[in-house]
């Protein structure tokens, strides 16, 4: 896919950082995280109060997240 959207020598390296970068890469957001993220934007003026977790994550498919 990535020779399609990108010059061939970017596409080459795209397999080889994903490939390097997969151990890291996690499914879930946990609520401590949407937790910070809420307090970053509301000091930040974008929210005037907190967005509840479960309408922040698909929590639906939380199944999905240890397959």
């Amino acid at each position: 896919m990535g020779e399609r959207l990108f010059p061939p020598t970017e596409a080459s390296l795209i397999a080889e950082v994903v490939s390097r970068d997969l151990p890291y890469y996690q499914p879930e957001i946990s609520e401590a995280s949407v937790l910070s993220l809420n307090r970053f934007a509301q000091e930040a003026g974008l929210l005037s109060g907190p967005v509840a977790y479960d309408q922040v994550v698909a929590t639906q498919f939380s199944h999905l997240w240890r397959e």
